[in-house]
């Protein structure tokens, strides 16, 4: 998670027990990669780069295990949008898959993850489904590369620190399936006590939104860039004005229901 260098770092730190349903997709023991959220009893949602790791895998004979809550779960199945582009697995000749060719239509950057048991110890979060988003404020969560946005992010030293943190932000526009916001400084008038964008392996995370029926998932990460073309070639991502593009749930609402039902 990407921070405020005028805040306390320790404020943005969470404690995982109070958002059960949010886990990572890769856990090595030092680092936590690629974050889903529980959706449904046997479904949890992420995004599609996130994903395509565990499209190499054979589940069948290779679970690929993930902890939930406390409690270990297996994944049986990854499903794209269609739209997601061509994946294609590529096999050596003993059938095992060694390479997965891909051409990842951005805009359609989310996956759904199939659990294999029902998980009845953690209530999941539901999906927010309207496209009334611009002007909300939202929730960040993740456990991926942390730094302060007066500096950017080193290209040779590891940031991870494998805490879990928060952060908060809000959405300034649409864009198709996109949701957009920015990193602002302390001295914006934009800014929010705890303002924050995603780090390096905070990618398929939520973007949470408090409403009557309580907080739901109005994004999913997928991706960022400085607003300037000549920022984006020369700058490493970690500095204020960063814009995050999160997938809008409301508009891949219906491929959802119609995957999980």
């Amino acid at each position: 998670m990407l921070i405020r260098h005028d805040v306390y770092p320790e404020d943005y730190v969470a404690n995982e027990a109070d958002y059960p349903a949010v886990f990572p997709v890769s856990d090595n023991g030092k680092m936590k990669e690629g974050v889903a959220t529980l959706i449904n009893t046997k479904w949890a949602v992420t995004a599609a780069h996130c994903a395509l790791d565990l499209y190499k895998q054979d589940f069948e004979n290779h679970p690929f295990s993930v902890e939930i809550a406390g409690q270990t779960n297996i994944i049986v199945q990854v499903v794209f949008p269609e739209q997601v582009g061509s994946v294609k697995t590529i096999r050596d000749r003993y059938g095992k898959i060694h390479k997965v060719k891909v051409k990842l239509q951005d805009s359609y950057d989310i996956a759904l993850l199939k659990l294999k048991h029902e998980v009845n110890h953690v209530a999941p979060i539901s999906l927010y489904q309207h496209q009334d988003e611009v002007g909300k404020s939202i929730l960040l969560l993740g456990w991926g590369d942390f730094g302060t946005g007066d500096r950017r992010l080193p290209r040779f030293q590891l940031v991870n620190d494998g805490k879990f943190r928060l952060a908060q932000n809000k959405i300034t526009g649409t864009n198709g399936n996109y949701l957009t916001f920015q990193f602002d400084n302390g001295d914006s008038q934009d800014v929010l006590p705890l303002e924050g964008v995603n780090g390096p392996g905070d990618s398929g995370g939520p973007a949470l939104v408090d409403t009557e029926s309580g907080i739901q998932v109005i994004g999913i990460s997928s991706r960022g860039r400085y607003q300037s073309i000549f920022r984006t070639i020369f700058d490493r991502q970690g500095r204020y004005g960063w814009q995050e593009y999160y997938i809008r749930v409301s508009k891949m609402y219906s491929w959802i229901d119609r995957v999980i039902n």
